[in-house]
């Protein structure tokens, strides 16, 4: 996390968000198992929030031979956006027609803020 993130205060926040912030989707992944055909099921839930997106990037996939790129992308949210109890990590945030997992949160020394860190899926 930014040190500069925990150093906003409360108008910049808002402000930040009130000028970047675009609709994001969080969609928790719960999973299962079908035991007569042993496969997996998907249920999801969904929540829109706001977040600031930061700039993606893309780097090459170890050992593919360049042949394949992994795309990134962080995302920053209020933790008072995000319903009690929900396991972020548990969660793809989707953009547009674009979903992305969840590899990696932090969240700022006071708690207002998380960084999510997406992977493209």
């Amino acid at each position: 996390m930014s040190v500069v993130l925990d150093q906003l205060r409360e108008d910049e926040l808002a402000r930040m968000f009130s000028d970047w912030a675009t609709p994001v989707l969080i969609r928790r992944v719960d999973q299962g198992l079908d035991s007569d055909f042993d496969e997996v099921s998907e249920s999801d839930t969904n929540f829109e929030i706001e977040a600031v997106l930061l700039p993606g990037k893309t780097d090459a996939t170890a050992r593919t031979g360049l042949q394949h790129v992994t795309a990134s992308c962080d995302f920053l949210i209020r933790a008072a956006d995000v319903p009690a109890g929900l396991a972020l990590t548990a969660c793809r945030l989707i953009v547009g027609q674009r979903a992305w997992a969840v590899v990696g949160i932090t969240r700022s020394a006071d708690g207002r803020v998380i960084q999510l860190h997406g992977q493209s899926t």
